[in-house]
């Protein structure tokens, strides 16, 4: 949270806690790009639902290594630029 409020490159990840409940506006780098990258536990729920509602399905084991790899790559090569 401390980093996200001063807009340190980050990656989030949310589950069973619904990344829609943030209040958190997602911040941008001195070049425009977004500084956090938010990765969902099970990004395909219907908007509708609530990733609470569904504690296995949206629990945070189902973010795999390969997605948090990819994202932190991600802003590692934004931050290079």
């Amino acid at each position: 949270h401390i980093a996200a409020a001063f807009a340190t490159p980050l990656v989030s990840l949310f589950g069973p806690t619904d990344p829609r409940w943030t209040t958190i506006p997602v911040a941008q780098l001195h070049n425009g790009s977004p500084s956090e990258v938010i990765l969902v536990a099970d990004p395909t729920l219907p908007a509708e639902e609530s990733a609470n509602d569904h504690p296995q399905r949206c629990a945070i084991e189902q973010i795999g290594y390969e997605r948090v790899k990819a994202a932190t790559d991600s802003i590692i090569q934004i931050l290079d630029t």
